[in-house]
């Protein structure tokens, strides 16, 4: 059966711009050396499948990960504020896909970004994604097209979601994209040093991969590089 999608309390904040960005880095890398030691790769576990724009199929995953981004175009949008634009993202989870035909759609947690650097967060409950599950993710679809703050924004929750799910040994088999912003998201992911794998497969010795697939087919993958 395929299941269409169209489209909070505890609080912790993040610290904004490229501190965080070295954290999330350093904690990436920490898992390559884990996933090193005994892990597994997504990369050749699902064919590619073309599905119709409106519908993602999510019976194949053992849970899926759905993020949806809103410019705040009129948030902090006085004269000298150096916070715009602000986006923020919400994550939420469709818990045993592919045995429940009716899942419903569990908060996770609300980031808020500024383009691409975190500010904010707001985690309604630790992640509910049982331990080496296989999931997808799902950029929520919509009639309007991302904003590039939005695609950044999108980009970093994305990485951040990797890093979580590595650390509870999740397998990330797919990153559902509308197929028009996939060269922003690859261009945002090579800032998080997510590189094209056709660009570094020679020089990884763990691969830790986010695979881009939009709804006609369409595929990118992507592998964490451990900056120098």
């Amino acid at each position: 059966m395929k299941i269409g999608v169209y489209s909070g309390a505890h609080n912790n904040s993040m610290a904004g711009s490229r501190p965080a960005k070295m954290v999330m880095a350093m904690l990436l890398g920490a898992c390559a050396v884990l996933l090193n030691g005994g892990g597994y790769s997504a990369l050749h576990q699902r064919t590619a499948k073309v599905l119709p724009p409106q519908v993602f199929d999510m019976e194949p995953y053992d849970d899926v990960l759905e993020i949806q981004s809103e410019e705040l175009s009129n948030y902090l949008n006085f004269a000298a504020s150096k916070m715009k634009p602000i986006v923020k993202v919400t994550v939420s989870c469709y818990c045993d896909t592919k045995n429940n035909h009716s899942p419903q759609s569990i908060p996770y947690e609300d980031l808020w970004f500024r383009g691409g650097d975190p500010i904010g967060s707001k985690q309604m409950r630790s992640l509910p994604v049982p331990e080496q599950d296989q999931v997808a993710v799902l950029i929520k679809p919509r009639l309007k097209a991302l904003s590039e703050a939005e695609i950044a924004a999108c980009a970093s929750a994305l990485v951040r979601l990797r890093l979580a799910l590595s650390l509870n040994r999740n397998a990330v088999v797919v990153v559902r994209i509308p197929g028009q912003s996939m060269d922003g998201f690859v261009a945002e992911l090579r800032k998080q040093n997510f590189l094209p794998y056709q660009e570094v497969r020679t020089n990884l010795n763990v691969l830790i991969p986010l695979t881009l697939e939009t709804e006609l087919g369409k595929r990118q993958v992507t592998c964490f590089v451990p900056p120098v």
